[in-house]
């Protein structure tokens, strides 16, 4: 989650960007964000809510919890067949 904080740090500081057609990294799969765990979505939301009052967050926090469940969904369909 340390580039996602890094996002919100320069995001709730109001700095520019613009995209680049440039690769910065290459990530692979079966991480902690390709898991499905609760673990790295609740660390998503507690990473956010260090920036952002509750009352900003909320959405996210919804969506996030919605993706989730979603994850655990597919993940039991695949299982099933």
């Amino acid at each position: 989650m340390g580039d996602y904080d890094l996002n919100l740090r320069l995001l709730k500081a109001n700095v520019p960007f613009e995209a680049a057609a440039l690769r910065v990294s290459l990530c692979g799969a079966g991480g902690l964000s390709d898991s499905g765990r609760w673990l790295g979505y609740a660390e998503e939301i507690r990473v956010r809510h260090r920036h952002f009052a509750f009352w900003q967050c909320w959405i996210w926090d919804a969506l996030s919890v919605a993706r989730y469940f979603r994850k655990r969904w597919v993940r039991r369909m695949r299982r099933h067949g």
